[in-house]
């Protein structure tokens, strides 16, 4: 009875320094928004790649445009031994809605900046301490990915593990597997007030800039070209762009390509933004700021 006691007040202590240990290694203001769509297994594995973060952020949401249950139970159980609050934003499957939830999820947040990245994508550790140490006002961050080829994502996923190399087998682009302090001095202004390159499956940006252009444009519907239409809002707005590559390196797990049946009339919505030099879209954020859940 005396080890088992010993046993159980060690575990206390541990978890005890478990969770201390998070708080002071935790930003106060960033909140981390993980966009997800039937696809728990690899959400798990970017939740594990949080978990390693060498700064936690302030919270982590899920943004779900409709997944269905296995999604929410896999966060469920992730949730049992999180180190930061883990919560779950989830609106009906009606179609490819992903401007829709990230409003939602920017409203709900509770941090003033927001990192989010895709849920296929796996963070090395400094990732969220770069985007805090990155951060300068009214500009917004445009971070960079390996892609990551099938047969190494499966091998991910089967292990559990998130850590890969610039020399493991089956990559592209693993340029952006580097990490040089001077190569992105060097890069971190490149493209100014361009679109070039622009994902938002790897971006950060101020919560008071977000609100200013009034978010995503909930007119982007079916896959493409609404984070471009963000980042010309952003810019014309006159909000700074900057890259993050070379220092906060991740890994964009593979997946076969999806339809782009409503590439055209998105990209011709996004090119109109950037000719009529528009700042703010008619159908965004601004509908969930006074509902969103605190």
């Amino acid at each position: 009875m005396k080890v088992s006691i010993s046993l159980i007040n060690l575990q206390h202590d541990n978890h005890q320094k478990f969770k201390i240990n998070n708080l002071n290694n935790q930003s106060a203001f960033i909140s981390l928004i993980i966009t997800t769509y039937n696809r728990p297994d690899a959400l798990a594995l970017v939740l594990e790649s949080v978990k390693q973060q060498t700064l936690l952020p302030k919270e982590v949401i899920i943004a779900d445009d409709g997944s269905r249950d296995e999604t929410r139970k896999t966060i469920e159980a992730v949730q049992e031994n999180f180190p930061v609050p883990l919560r779950h934003c989830w609106q009906e499957d009606d179609g490819f809605r992903l401007a829709k939830i990230r409003n939602k999820a920017i409203a709900m947040a509770q941090g003033s900046y927001i990192i989010m990245i895709d849920g296929d994508i796996i963070l090395s550790k400094s990732v969220v301490f770069q985007h805090e140490k990155q951060a300068t006002p009214n500009t917004f961050i445009q971070g960079s990915r390996v892609l990551i080829g099938p047969m190494k994502t499966q091998q991910l996923l089967q292990s559990g593990k998130t850590a890969f190399s610039f020399f493991t087998r089956d990559l592209r682009c693993r340029e952006n597997k580097i990490q040089s302090r001077l190569l992105f001095e060097l890069t971190k202004n490149k493209y100014q007030g361009s679109i070039r390159g622009i994902k938002g499956c790897h971006m950060s940006y101020w919560k008071e800039n977000v609100i200013a252009i009034n978010g995503f444009n909930e007119a982007f519907e079916g896959w493409g070209r609404e984070d471009t239409d963000f980042a010309i809002r952003m810019m014309n707005q006159g909000f700074s762009r900057k890259n993050l590559k070379f220092i906060a390196p991740t890994g964009h797990l593979y997946h076969p390509e999806r339809s782009m049946h409503n590439h055209e009339k998105n990209n011709d919505l996004a090119m109109r933004a950037q000719s009529m030099k528009s700042t703010v879209c008619d159908k965004g954020i601004a509908a969930y700021l006074d509902t969103a859940t605190q």
